[in-house]
């Protein structure tokens, strides 16, 4: 592709501010069940969202009623019930900056793992199909359209893939207390079902079940560099590795882990 090396060199630039500032009245029609607002909301301030006769609601959960809305704050994107597609709303909030992505970073085509055409290229030939005849307008502005949500989808993407494996746990009631103040991609075991959750902003949602009978488990004071691994912190002069086994008696070797079984 052209300039191929270019994507290399274009970075991702973040503009955070020091001072927050008051955005009031930026409208935006909802588009595929979300808004992107212009910058990343402080969360301490809120988003307040007006509009359709309605006393809107902001909440954390996955399923929406139609007059509630939810935010994420990492990203700057308002989700709405499906219910309000195309509808156009209001939203007051301080504005602390945003992160700009270079179009050149943004694959809209790849073949066997290789870039074949970017945001930028895509973009490029919109204008000169636009240029070349007043008849290719329409399909031009498809292709634009299509690339402005493929740098919605990208974003989101990385908001929903990031994992960041912690150290496991007994149960599941003990991620809240354990890790009271979660970031996006955490993802933490709870060893008495072998039930993996991640953090994606606003709960732990289960991802899948780790099997741990004679699964291999590294025990150290710090975490392992190999993040497939499960990891159990402990106080030890010298980390080793061993393994998780199900019996109804304890084990004769201590430093076997033990899961009580009366199978």
């Amino acid at each position: 592709m052209d300039n191929s090396l270019d994507r290399y060199q274009d970075p991702i630039i973040a503009r955070k501010r020091t001072q927050y500032i008051d955005i009031t009245g930026e409208t935006h029609s909802v588009r595929g069940g979300r808004v992107q607002l212009t910058e990343i909301p402080s969360k301490r301030e809120r988003v307040v969202v007006k509009g359709n006769n309605r006393v809107w609601k902001e909440v954390q959960s996955i399923r929406l009623e139609p007059d509630y809305f939810r935010v994420d704050y990492v990203n700057g994107v308002v989700y709405f019930h499906e219910d309000n597609e195309n509808k156009s709303f209001s939203f007051d909030y301080k504005g602390t900056g945003a992160y700009y992505f270079p179009a050149s970073r943004i694959w809209v085509k790849e073949e066997n793992g290789e870039v074949t055409e970017t945001l930028d290229t895509l973009t490029t030939r919109a204008e000169e199909q636009a240029d070349r005849a007043e008849v290719g307008a329409n399909k031009a502005h498809d292709m634009a359209v299509y690339a402005q949500e493929l740098t919605s989808d990208f974003e989101t993407m990385v908001r929903e893939t990031k994992k960041d494996y912690k150290q496991a746990v007994n149960t599941y009631s003990e991620i809240v207390t354990t890790y009271p103040n979660p970031e996006i991609g955490w993802v933490v075991t709870a060893i008495d079902t072998g039930r993996r959750y991640r953090y994606d902003g606003f709960e732990w949602v289960f991802l899948d079940v780790v099997q741990f009978d004679k699964l291999d488990v590294f025990v150290s004071p710090i975490a392992p560099v190999n993040v497939n691994l499960v990891w159990i912190r402990k106080d030890v002069k010298e980390p080793y590795l061993t393994r998780i086994t199900k019996s109804s008696t304890p084990p004769e070797d201590k430093r076997l882990i033990w899961l009580e079984s009366i199978n």
